[in-house]
């Protein structure tokens, strides 16, 4: 007769073994439940750069993918994203995006996207002159925040809204272990019912 919490299965063709069926149920759900995506804490931060700052010189902000960021001022520059680092460097605006005319704004919102990276931002009034530019380095959640500055100082932005938000660390490999696991337990199940009719 088969038995709830104990069976005799034939684990290889010359022996047999004795096994606790509760055991490898209990092993092979812990397994199943391990492979299942974990949830990632992130604080998500509102911050606000002042971009009256760089007319003094180059400033780098560094901030976090999850992060919003808003730029304000209240003198006459315009805002700009420029291309790349050479753009930045030499004050090229042949290429960038004017994000505001020259006025005071008490507001100018930038989509950082999820990938860690460096954006560029300036006045093209006086960027040449002054050094009125941002660099600005979006790092990953476990990376440290920090932004080099060569020729410039860093800058930390005023933090208005701090929020914790979740988010799944769901991955290729995650998707591999969990086919992995379905055949596992397919083979499994289909090796208890044999041992069950063998044991009838």
């Amino acid at each position: 007769m088969w038995k709830e919490r104990s069976c005799t299965t034939i684990l290889y063709s010359r022996c047999n073994y004795k096994m606790n069926c509760n055991f490898w149920n209990s092993a092979f759900a812990l397994f199943a439940f391990s492979l299942l995506p974990g949830q990632v804490v992130q604080h998500v931060q509102a911050v606000l750069i002042d971009f009256d700052e760089p007319r003094k010189g180059p400033i780098c902000v560094a901030t976090r993918v999850s992060d919003s960021v808003t730029f304000k001022w209240e003198e006459y520059h315009n805002l700009h994203e420029l291309t790349d680092e050479n753009a930045y460097r030499y004050c090229s605006f042949a290429s960038a995006t004017k994000l505001a005319d020259a006025a005071p704004n008490s507001g100018v919102s930038v989509r950082l996207g999820s990938t860690p990276t460096t954006r560029y931002f300036s006045c093209s009034k006086i960027c040449s002159s002054h050094g009125h530019k941002v660099r600005l380095c979006v790092v990953g959640p476990s990376e440290p925040l920090s932004c080099p500055c060569a020729g410039g100082r860093e800058f930390t932005g005023d933090v208005v809204s701090s929020k914790a938000s979740r988010r799944n660390s769901y991955s290729k490999l995650d998707g591999i272990l969990w086919c992995v696991a379905y055949v596992m337990i397919f083979f499994w199940t289909r090796y208890i019912s044999l041992a069950k009719s063998q044991t009838r």
